[in-house]
């Protein structure tokens, strides 16, 4: 059966100061899991998603790493039969610094259903996985480096494969939403 009624409907204007727009995330990724949720995140994208609801003694976990470190995006993949999903991207970089780090990092490796709430730098915030969540993916985790100045982060890249683009979240303002996740942190 052809499909015929997927066509935009309100198109998207921009004037000239829309086009003030930053590159880059903030620092801090908040991530959480499906499976802790008492409430789905609901794909109706009628509004930004306003409030998490988790099980009890479940909440957000914050990871926080160098300004313009972490690296996001969102590609889309078509299947030969016509169809469409959407792949959240997301590339945490932080630096471990004690056993304690690494076995956050290695508890990462074996995420299955997480998601994670990121900051761009235009004070949007954005849900990745917020459905079926992230799952890490394989590669280099760190390089030691073997000159002067290299990088020796540690880089943890995770994939999904949702049915919409990452959902928005705002509690209000930047800062109200910034409260707010915090509030969340186990």
């Amino acid at each position: 059966m052809a499909v015929f009624n997927c066509k935009a409907i309100y198109g998207i204007q921009n004037v000239c100061g829309d086009l003030l727009q930053a590159s880059g995330l903030d620092k801090d990724a908040y991530c959480g899991y499906i499976s802790d949720l008492s409430v789905r995140f609901p794909l109706t994208q009628s509004s930004a998603i306003s409030s998490i609801s988790f099980l009890p003694y479940n909440g957000l976990i914050k990871f926080s790493g160098q300004k313009f470190s972490h690296e996001a995006s969102e590609d889309l993949a078509k299947a030969g039969g016509g169809a469409i999903s959407f792949v959240p991207k997301f590339s945490l970089r932080t630096m471990p610094l004690s056993t304690q780090d690494d076995v956050e990092v290695q508890l990462l490796a074996q995420a299955q259903d997480i998601f994670w709430i990121l900051q761009d730098n235009n004070e949007n915030f954005f849900i990745f996985g917020a459905s079926k969540g992230m799952t890490a993916d394989a590669g280099t985790l760190k390089n030691f480096g073997k000159a002067q100045g290299e990088d020796i982060i540690t880089t943890v890249a995770f994939t999904g494969n949702e049915k919409t683009l990452p959902l928005r979240f705002s509690a209000g303002t930047t800062a109200q939403t910034v409260a707010l996740l915090e509030s969340y942190i186990r």
